[in-house]
């Protein structure tokens, strides 16, 4: 605005997280690793040559790497015997990089 109020001000706004900004980095460093090993894990599953077991465990792997793998659900319970149910959810990792 024309009058010095409101708008974005140098300095203002949330700082970056350095825990986060690590972690992205570290990440950022292991997605060559991460790509070479899921396409090892698809040649594998390719590979008509390999003993079927050997293929369906890679088969397997990459399933759980590109869908996520599904809800563990266990019951639970407390020292006055109440039953609850946990369930532990695994998601596909998101992928950092360069955007297309």
């Amino acid at each position: 605005m024309s009058n010095g109020h409101g708008g974005a001000r140098p300095g203002s706004g949330r700082k970056p997280n350095e825990i986060q900004l690590e972690r992205g980095k570290k990440i950022a460093d292991a997605l060559p690793d991460a790509e070479y090993a899921l396409q090892l894990f698809i040649d594998t599953m390719r590979d008509k040559g390999l003993p079927w077991k050997l293929r369906l465990i890679a088969a397997k792997e990459v399933k759980d790497t590109v869908w996520g793998k599904p809800a563990q659900r266990a019951i639970i319970s407390n020292e006055q015997g109440e039953k609850f149910e946990l369930s532990i959810h695994h998601s596909a990792p998101e992928l950092v990089g360069d955007e297309d």
